[in-house]
């Protein structure tokens, strides 16, 4: 099956009314999306002509289905938007954010499981069908069924390793749980899936075909300002992370975004390759 990816390279004029659009994050405001509050904060959006409204993500339905219907026109999804492209849903993806897949699996250091094929028979929390991209290819890489663990619906709770109910592993974001536990004071070891030859794209910036084929001008224009912003973003963390903690609602500290500002620039790496490429053939692989 052969995946269409559309790379803009569009040139777009200066529109003289500003229009509305919506971006539809994955996941509550975050150090994660810092490259489009930098372009809010920074006015790239408004220098293209554009009124863009952030909205966090708020626990119902998902945000391939929001950019679908035009609730939102563009959107954050990891590389299962590959799979929603193949099964038949008009999205193309319009720039690629991380160039890895910050997505893993989290362990207790103390439960001496240190890889995947140590998961059988124990209770895996992950969501399912949704932004599991790398999780489902490692296992299915190692030929691990899932008859050979139990699935665990992923409750969201960050301390989920920890309690009478605690799971044996769960799907993390290594760019932001595991500085619960460090905090704590807990050891943990993680699995990460770019072990095991699973090397995936992360956040993707994407719209939905029939509105990039009417408004290709207002696409380009939206991904121009949104990689300027997280260029700014990269180079000044402490100033997009003040902005966050004065004009967003989120239940991080200073010293947590600071540290997911830090884990973040990793897995977009600026310095070797270009922000927002993405590659037809890695696409394939995926």
């Amino acid at each position: 099956m052969f995946l269409r990816i559309i790379l803009l390279t569009f040139v777009a004029s200066e529109s003289a009314a500003t229009e509305k659009v919506v971006l539809q994050l994955k996941w509550k405001h975050q150090f994660q999306f810092a490259g489009f509050y930098a372009a809010q904060m920074q006015g790239f959006y408004s220098d293209e002509g554009l009124d863009v409204d952030i909205k966090p993500f708020a626990g119902e339905g998902s945000v391939v289905d929001a950019v679908i219907s035009g609730s939102a026109q563009f959107g954050i999804a990891d590389s299962s938007i590959v799979l929603a492209r193949m099964t038949g849903k008009p999205v193309v993806v319009v720039a690629t954010i991380f160039q890895h897949s910050p997505l893993g699996l989290l362990i207790l250091k103390s439960s001496e499981i240190l890889s995947p094929l140590e998961l059988k028979g124990k209770r895996v929390m992950y969501l399912k069908n949704a932004d599991d991209a790398v999780i489902t290819a490692m296992l299915s890489e190692l030929n691990i069924k899932d008859s050979d663990f139990v699935h665990v619906p992923h409750t969201f709770n960050d301390m989920a390793l920890l309690g009478d109910d605690a799971v044996d592993a769960m799907a993390v974001y290594f760019t932001d749980q595991p500085y619960f536990y460090q905090q704590q004071g807990v050891d943990v070891h993680q699995i990460n899936p770019a072990n095991y030859g699973i090397d995936f794209y992360g956040d993707m910036l994407f719209t939905q075909e029939d509105y990039l084929t009417k408004n290709p001008d207002t696409v380009a224009a939206f991904r121009r300002a949104s990689l300027k912003g997280w260029q700014y973003a990269l180079k000044n963390p402490e100033a997009v992370v003040d902005w966050i903690l004065e004009n967003l609602p989120t239940e991080k500290t200073r010293e947590h975004l600071l540290f997911e500002a830090q884990q973040t620039a990793k897995m977009i790496r600026p310095d070797l390759i270009e922000l927002g490429h993405f590659s037809l053939s890695r696409v394939q692989r995926i």
